[in-house]
């Protein structure tokens, strides 16, 4: 990582749309931007097109939906280069919104808030996250932290539209096994 890099934990309270809103603003500009260059090849214009619409309302999309989602958001020289949410139930940590902007991708951005995430939890739990088949660059970053295929499922991107998508899951103490195993530590 770079020096001028923060790693901004959020946790979504029901003050969130009034204390955050420029973060809020900040978040869905980013994430546009991520979806169109990641989806517009892998899912069309038109399907891109209409999921980022749904970014308009105050969940963005869904994304932040629940009061127990908690966000990170990577930010370099006050611009935000990565982002996850994520919320922890029932022994599982469920992972979603994990974005990298396109510039940024393959520099640690991705791994460190994953990673952040483990080291946030208590010990074994399970980090679940459910990526598109098409996301084969998606599907490779998973598998490379030592995620595994749970299962398959249909993924609703917007209403009327499913396609294809993995279960992915790894253990947060086999995270950071693999890890040490590849000798980061």
């Amino acid at each position: 990582m770079t020096q001028g890099v923060d790693l901004y934990f959020m946790r979504l309270c029901n003050e969130f749309n009034t204390l955050l809103v420029s973060s809020k603003t900040k978040l869905k500009e980013f994430i546009e931007q991520c979806w169109y260059e990641t989806y517009t090849e892998q899912l069309g214009a038109e399907l891109t097109h209409e999921m980022v619409s749904t970014l308009d309302d105050d969940s963005l999309g869904g994304l932040l939906s629940a009061e127990d989602v908690n966000v990170i958001v990577y930010m370099e020289k006050n611009k935000i280069r990565g982002s996850c949410m994520y919320a922890i139930r029932h022994g599982f940590i469920y992972i979603w919104g994990v974005y990298v902007s396109g510039t940024s991708q393959r520099s640690g951005i991705g791994r460190a808030m994953i990673e952040f995430i483990a080291n946030e939890s208590e010990q074994n739990r399970i980090l679940q996250v459910i990526v598109l088949e098409v996301s084969k660059g998606a599907i490779d970053f998973y598998t490379s932290m030592g995620f595994t295929t749970k299962g398959k499922m249909d993924y609703e991107i917007v209403k009327g539209a499913k396609y294809p998508a993995l279960i992915m899951v790894i253990n947060s103490d086999d995270l950071k096994k693999h890890r040490l195993k590849e000798g980061e530590i």
